[in-house]
């Protein structure tokens, strides 16, 4: 073999070799023949340090959820009569109010709305959510032989009506900084840290008479709460398949914030002077909350998977620690007391579409 032969078998290896490694470097997301949906790659890979791949074609990381809720409240403290048949009220009085769900279980409608982003770089997720929910419940009970004993009342009559309704309007805002990552490629957590607002108003009614409507007492209340405050807690999923998802979230926060309560007798008295009374006071405090939630998630792509919409359904829990706080009035004593504090308690239903661009 000359060497003008082996040079040029020599040339066509190199070439060829060249040619190999350069068509074995896998392509880019956007360096497809046609037409390519965004300028420049994601960045990456961060190893497990990433957010969920949501299988989007060039994402821009931005989502926006919107939630329909369907919730029972309870709370304690809000029991309005008491009724008895033996003339004794402590020996085998029956309770009727709100504290449990004896005489009222109903769902209350709210919403919630979520607005989302990831950082370019997928390190930080950056989100916003207002929650709404209006409560009213209703009550009532009669007894003609007079054998109802009257809760918020400062006397030891008894009645043969009473009723009350508790409505409140309970508010919270979360914004929320998360640092999203896999622990495997079917499981992902999302701690987070956040601040939260929150304002919860509720009016209280309770109404006493001795034959129906004609002549009878009410008790009115405002018990009023403003508060803000650190929250914390995670975001479990656990990836199914690429449309089905289940997911978990546990938070707990500590607010400080302010308890405005006025409450008072109004009407006819019938002929008890006594039951008449007005207390107002406002103080500050440490109020904690829980929210617990479990659901699953489908959803499917379009316009290329450039876009995804999904469905959600959650089962969701929240607790709030201390947030009744309106007086009871001890009988024949005009003294006061805080038996009514007690804990504001949601529970129920989550319906929600969410939208990934």
């Amino acid at each position: 073999m000359n060497k003008n032969m082996f040079s040029r078998i020599a040339v066509t290896s190199v070439a060829l070799l060249a040619t190999a490694f350069a068509y074995a470097i896998p392509k880019e997301p956007c360096d497809k023949q046609e037409p390519v949906c965004c300028e420049k790659p994601a960045s990456g890979p961060y190893a497990f340090s990433y957010m969920k791949d949501k299988g989007l074609s060039c994402p821009s990381d931005v989502y926006i959820n919107g939630d329909f809720l369907w919730m029972m409240a309870t709370e304690q403290g809000l029991d309005y009569a008491v009724e008895h048949t033996s003339g004794n009220a402590l020996s085998d009085g029956e309770l009727h109010g709100f504290s449990a769900p004896n005489e009222s279980w109903d769902w209350q409608p709210g919403a919630r709305v979520t607005i989302g982003a990831f950082t370019q770089d997928k390190e930080w997720n950056l989100e916003a959510s207002w929650t709404y929910l209006h409560i009213k419940e209703d009550g009532a009970t009669h007894d003609a032989t007079n054998t109802l004993s009257a809760i918020w009342l400062p006397d030891l009559n008894e009645y043969n009506y009473a009723s009350a309704r508790w409505k409140s309007h309970y508010n919270t805002i979360d914004l929320k900084l998360a640092k999203p990552y896999h622990l495997n490629r079917y499981f992902t957590m999302n701690p987070f840290i956040a601040i939260r607002g929150a304002w919860i108003e509720q009016d209280y009614l309770a109404r006493y008479s001795t034959d129906g409507h004609s002549a009878s007492i009410d008790m009115v209340a405002d018990n009023d709460y403003y508060g803000f405050g650190l929250r914390g807690g995670a975001v479990a999923e656990w990836i199914f398949t690429k449309n089905f998802n289940l997911f978990g979230q546990i938070a707990a926060s500590l607010l400080y914030g302010k308890f405005d309560v006025d409450q008072r007798s109004v009407g006819e008295t019938v002929g008890l002077t006594s039951a008449a009374y007005k207390i107002h006071q406002e103080f500050y405090d440490v109020s904690p909350n829980m929210d617990l939630t479990l659901g699953a998630i489908w959803g499917t792509y379009f316009n290329k998977n450039k876009y995804k919409i999904s469905a959600k359904i959650a089962y969701e829990f929240h607790q709030w620690w201390d947030q009744n706080n309106m007086r009871k009035v001890l009988p024949n004593t005009g003294q006061i007391d805080t038996i009514s504090r007690g804990d504001l308690a949601l529970n129920g239903f989550a319906f929600g579409l969410l939208f990934d661009f």
